[in-house]
């Protein structure tokens, strides 16, 4: 274990700080019997004693980039409870370098816990996770940046400064290897950090632009005049219902990726979503008080051959490519969920695809 976690130390902080330079940080071939590296500051050091097995421009300050979160991690576990809700506020949405991103489309108003916010700071680097959870540590950000540095001075850091809690780029915001290695060396032996940094995946609750699942509404044809419609046994139901292709939304995709996978999946057709107004896409919730799951609904042209090579083994959907004679039939004999029911109704009465979605711009 101590090996270890010299090695996953040393590699992180060694690769890490190249981050922020315009090069790429690798151990040559032939290292260590040429312990010189390619990066401009490297090291080694033993988790346990402190001691510098190998090290070139330790105490050179750099900037760190994003291997800040880190430390703002390790702050918030000491300092909160995993537990504990965070309301995305304005300021942690938006207050971000222009082109920085925002992973998951975090908006104002979405609430996560502080263990989903560090799912999100450590596994997809958002800076508006770092935003909201400084201010829900600090009270601000400025009183979060004041405990890092704290922090910083309590593990021996000489030669670091933190201006913000997700390592966007600050004149002030410089730190050192070596620095990084003592900040580091107090993370891995914290068992929450460890947890979240070995975990592959996680699914994050449903958020106004991440929703639980997708239900997919696509007409078919030359001509643009079928839907396509899954059949399949509902053991709830005791009987066959007729739905749209629908699914969850797996971790790291959005929901539009989502639509295209699950509409693959369960047809083996291929779906080209189309742009619609807000209000027809936003994820509503289906049975609150039963499921609480939350949808959103993509729309777009379906194309191929239905193929059930993709379906899972405990699969059994019928696929339904339906014109509007045979929708109708379905409307009036057979068993329909109810959003599908309702689309189906536009579907016979638009005269061009979608009409409908015009009505909201």
């Amino acid at each position: 274990m101590k090996r270890l976690r010299r090695l996953l130390i040393s590699l992180m902080i060694t690769a890490l700080m190249a981050a922020g330079m315009p090069m790429t940080a690798f151990a040559k071939p032939d290292w260590p019997s040429d312990t010189g590296i390619e990066s401009e500051a490297g090291i080694v050091m033993d988790a346990d004693s402190g001691a510098v097995l190998f090290g070139q421009n330790i105490h050179v300050q750099k900037a760190p980039a994003s291997i800040t979160k880190i430390l703002t991690a390790l702050v918030v576990i000491e300092n909160s409870s995993l537990d504990d809700t965070i309301t995305f506020s304005h300021d942690a949405v938006y207050n971000v370098e222009d082109g920085s991103g925002n992973k998951n489309s975090i908006e104002e108003g979405d609430t996560l816990s502080v263990r989903d916010c560090l799912y999100l700071l450590l596994m997809r680097s958002s800076n508006q996770a770092a935003n909201a959870l400084a201010e829900h540590v600090g009270g601000s950000r400025d009183g979060f940046v004041k405990m890092m540095n704290e922090k910083t001075a309590e593990l021996g850091c000489e030669n670091s400064h933190f201006a913000n809690p997700s390592g966007l780029n600050d004149d002030t915001q410089l730190t050192s290897v070596y620095d990084m290695a003592l900040i580091a060396s107090a993370a891995y032996k914290n068992d929450t950090l460890l947890t979240i940094s070995k975990d592959k995946s996680y699914r994050l609750p449903a958020t106004k632009n991440n929703p639980d699942g997708v239900i997919i509404y696509s007409i078919y044809g030359e001509k643009h005049d079928k839907v396509v419609l899954i059949r399949q046994y509902r053991y709830t139901l005791g009987d066959y219902i007729y739905e749209f292709p629908a699914g969850l939304v797996e971790p790291d995709e959005n929901y539009h990726e989502g639509a295209i996978r699950e509409m693959y999946e369960e047809t083996g057709l291929k779906l080209d979503p189309i742009p619609v107004a807000e209000a027809y896409q936003k994820p509503y919730f289906t049975t609150v008080g039963m499921t609480d799951e939350s949808c959103a609904t993509v729309y777009g042209y379906a194309s191929g051959e239905i193929s059930s090579k993709a379906q899972e083994d405990t699969e059994e959907i019928e696929v339904i490519l339906a014109d509007r004679e045979e929708v109708k039939r379905i409307l009036k004999e057979e068993n329909v969920a109810i959003m599908t029911a309702y689309m189906l109704m536009h579907f016979l009465e638009d005269k061009e695809p979608f009409g409908f979605l015009n009505k909201i711009r």
